[in-house]
């Protein structure tokens, strides 16, 4: 453990742990963005607006999550 007691080793891998959710969020986040610039919101096809809509909703629940993760990554650095 390289001299860290057991609660700071834990600590850290939560940290790591909490980045990687982080890091999650980011790549989804990033192919939502793509998606929307391919697919319009307002398309002819009623299949393609509402799979768009269903990515709206998950692009709101995410970006709660993306909060969520941020305070969580506050806490455990104080």
């Amino acid at each position: 453990m390289n001299g860290q007691t057991p609660e700071t080793a834990a600590g850290s891998e939560l940290m790591a742990d909490v980045g990687a959710i982080d890091d999650a969020l980011t790549a989804i986040f990033l192919r939502i963005h793509t998606m929307r610039q391919r697919w319009p919101r307002d398309s002819d096809r009623a299949e393609t607006r509402l799979a768009m809509l269903a990515v709206e909703d998950i692009h709101d629940t995410l970006h709660d999550a993306s909060r969520r993760v941020a305070r969580l990554r506050r806490c455990l650095s104080l």
